[in-house]
């Protein structure tokens, strides 16, 4: 219209047709802006309402098993489609039925949501508020959440599902009518039988896995569990139950190691020397190599600032085995010496007393210890290859106790032949032919090795001492014999 009549009674004709004129020209420009694309190309196009207006539609995915073909994720109430899935889940009944579990590891928020062990905290499962059905007897495998499908198998597709298809098996199930049974009930595949054709079996077990489809669920599903293990790293569960299988290989494992701890046991003991007998037989054998740690891996100790300096000793004990093959003083006479003043010790009025009776001796020796496999030939081209060797300290106390109570008391041996002897006996039992041999660097001496406590020390060295300037801090490091009792 032109106007309000008692407005168009104002206008000329001239002017009224100038009116009509500008509305027709403003239809024309509005129909070149909406549509600029088809007055471009000369062509015309229907435009769509603008109430019905929405997305552009998908592309339609091309796959190997057909245009039915959808994830667990695009499936829908009422819908049937073909899955390619993995099996998480077996249930199976004696009437040819079956209820499978399966994923392709996509996410639908219309099935059933399975808790991941974090969130269930105790909880019974759905529809049991009051917790009187039992609980499931395995644990749930995941993957959780909305990844994992229900499906009804019915025969004769069960059948095939309950004889040839096995937990983490990859299927193809076809025809699958997707459903919510009642409200409150969320998505569920079933798969009936065909009235069309009663013997045709919708199941497929892909045993090729180089299919697209297949790739690119494992390709997921390895997505998954890296997310899954980085989030939430296993724990040990003590209150699950091992299975029958697991029991059974648990115990045969123990077996296996009980009679393998009797073998290294029953070996150990003919291999050592059986006349010679020592405590604390609960601590580990260490070997002479790793307790004189030549690496310094045990010495080394890191400040918080990350400096890190060696230490010269460590105040610690070890339990080994090995064999001597030196001893010192050369001379068994010389095994007993006088006591020895601490020099920093003050005399007491009982010590300053003269005595009658003869000067007091005491045991003092030292052995050279290397473990008790074969030593490769000391000649200049193998020098390098020599076993390392850990000379310990016999202290009187250590010596007492080395030789047993039917040792007499040390005295001057020069002066004493029978305890001398007695004293040679008890080395023979410890060494062997080593005295016949002249100690070391005089054959291949027979003893078999015995087993024994050392202890590691150290003491400071005197200023003027030529050896304080290559041991760290001016302590050299040193090691006692004891614990051991020749029989």
């Amino acid at each position: 219209s032109l106007g309000a009549p008692a407005d168009i009674d104002k206008l000329s004709l001239a002017e009224q047709a100038y009116v009509i004129q500008l509305k027709a020209e403003l239809r024309q420009l509005e129909a070149k802006f909406a549509n600029p694309l088809a007055e471009a190309v000369g062509k015309k196009r229907d435009a769509a309402p603008v109430g019905n207006a929405g997305p552009p539609e998908k592309k339609a995915r091309r796959s190997t098993f057909g245009k039915k073909f959808q994830l667990v994720c695009e499936t829908r109430h009422l819908k049937f489609a073909d899955l390619c899935v993995q099996v998480v889940k077996k249930y199976s009944s004696q009437f040819g039925t079956c209820d499978l579990y399966v994923t392709d590891y996509t996410e639908n928020r219309d099935i059933w949501y399975y808790a991941p062990p974090e969130e269930q905290d105790g909880k019974e499962r759905d529809g049991d508020d009051y917790g009187y059905s039992k609980q499931p007897k395995r644990a749930w495998p995941g993957p959780y959440g909305w990844l994992v499908l229900k499906v009804n198998v019915k025969d004769p597709h069960g059948q095939l599902v309950n004889t040839k298809v096995d937990e983490g098996d990859f299927v193809l199930l076809r025809n699958v009518k997707m459903k919510i049974m009642a409200e409150g009930a969320k998505l569920e595949g079933d798969m009936w039988r065909d009235n069309d054709n009663p013997s045709k079996i919708n199941v497929v077990k892909l045993l090729n896995q180089d299919k697209p489809e297949i790739q690119e669920l494992i390709t997921r599903k390895e997505k998954y569990w890296a997310k899954r293990l980085a989030q939430h790293p296993p724990q040990p569960n003590e209150s699950t139950k091992p299975s029958k299988s697991e029991k059974k290989r648990q115990k045969k494992q123990k077996q296996q190691e009980e009679r393998a701890k009797t073998a290294a046991d029953a070996a150990r003991v003919a291999e050592r020397n059986k006349h010679v007998r020592c405590s604390n037989e609960e601590a580990l054998l260490m070997s002479v190599k790793d307790i004189l740690d030549l690496d310094n891996a045990r010495h080394t100790n890191t400040l918080p600032n990350g400096t890190s300096y060696i230490l010269p000793f460590v105040n610690t004990q070890y339990r080994t085995k090995a064999h001597v093959v030196d001893y010192e003083p050369k001379s068994l006479g010389d095994f007993a010496v006088p006591p020895i003043p601490d020099c920093n010790e003050e005399p007491s009025p009982i010590d300053a007393m003269e005595w009658d009776v003869s000067q007091k001796y005491e045991w003092y020796f030292s052995l050279c210890l290397e473990d008790p496999s074969p030593a490769k030939a000391r000649t200049p081209a193998h020098a390098d290859t020599v076993k390392p060797r850990m000379w310990v300290h016999v202290r009187h106390e250590d010596a007492q106790f080395l030789f047993g109570n039917d040792m007499d008391d040390p005295q001057d041996l020069r002066t004493s032949p029978h305890l001398l002897a007695k004293l040679r006996e008890k080395l023979c039992i410890l060494w062997g032919n080593l005295e016949e041999k002249g100690g070391e660097g005089e054959g291949v001496a027979s003893n078999r090795p015995f087993e024994c406590c050392v202890q590691e020390y150290g003491i400071e060295l005197e200023e003027e001492d030529p050896e304080r300037a290559r041991v760290p801090f001016g302590y050299k490091k040193l090691f006692r014999l004891f614990g051991a009792t020749i029989l």
